[in-house]
């Protein structure tokens, strides 16, 4: 990942939009610029914890997850006096960002130039000033409950060369570490009884199956949504504009779907659906 910037905002809410609260330049600070950005740390890897999920024949699965990581920023504070900014007004804009709309998230974009490479969210805990040294610096330490470094928007798979049915070919050149994936289906004909999307074409290793029940399995023009996204999983089925929801039905060895940097092939159990979309969020270790 290439990034020369960092931008802090208050997080946008469904009814406000983000808010930009300060910028910080990696490459060469400009001496007009309000706040300079001494260090950066907790945008690296620390600790990876190995979460035992599921087995097939002597393999065992492990999630390789993150802790709530911590983002601490050192900050010099450099008012610009001709535009009658001052340490105090500098350090009051950034306290005002600890809450700044209900939900108290602050988000810290990761930049390139003007492109939005990734980011992360989380709450300030600690705001820690040096307003008796000679150089006014405040420390903020950032805590992130989701660790991942995210991209800022979905990409889209369907209607790409080899996503298609029944064994997809999900390529993902951006990430560099495993993740979720939101899928939309559409069925053109009767399933009976149970339907697989199976984590990894030609093997039987990483099944995830929804068994209905047998008089009434999935028709023609139901709609099925998955979420196999870590903080935002879901499953369920429309049909007739009727919501049905369907975690209960999961076979009791199923392993929700995932996608890895690179290739990832899925398979279905039947062909008798159509991808109406398969996005997904770039995820990123770490800077």
């Amino acid at each position: 990942m290439i990034i020369d910037a960092m931008h802090l905002y208050s997080a946008a809410t469904e009814i406000e939009s983000a808010v930009s609260v300060a910028e910080f330049s990696l490459d060469q600070a400009a001496i007009s610029e309000p706040y300079i950005l001494l260090s950066a740390f907790g945008l690296d890897v620390d600790e990876v914890i190995p979460q035992f999920y599921g087995v097939y024949s002597s393999d065992a699965f492990y999630n390789m997850a993150l802790k709530a990581r911590e983002v601490v920023l050192s900050i010099k504070l450099n008012p610009q006096y001709g535009t009658a900014e001052t340490n105090s007004s500098l350090r009051d804009a950034l306290y005002k960002v600890i809450a700044r709309n209900r939900t108290g998230l602050v988000e810290l974009r990761l930049m390139n130039g003007a492109t939005h490479v990734a980011g992360i969210k989380g709450f300030i805990k600690k705001f820690e000033t040096s307003i008796f040294s000679p150089e006014s610096v405040v420390q903020l330490t950032i805590e992130c409950p989701f660790p991942m470094l995210r991209g800022p928007s979905y990409v889209e798979l369907a209607g790409v060369s080899g996503v298609t049915v029944p064994t997809p070919n999900l390529v993902d050149d951006l990430s560099t570490a495993p993740h979720g994936f939101k899928m939309h289906l559409t069925f053109t004909g009767t399933v009976p009884y149970s339907f697989t999307v199976q984590g990894k074409a030609g093997t039987t290793a990483y099944p995830f199956t929804i068994n209905l029940v047998t008089s009434d399995p999935f028709k023609l023009a139901d709609e099925l949504y998955l979420s196999s996204e870590q903080d935002d999983k879901y499953l369920y089925m429309i049909r007739s504009g009727t919501i049905t929801r369907l975690a209960d039905t999961l076979a009791v060895n199923s392993i929700w779907p995932m996608m890895f940097p690179g290739e990832t092939e899925l398979e279905f159990s039947s062909s008798l659906v159509t991808i109406n979309s398969i996005t997904y969020r770039p995820h990123y270790w770490g800077v």
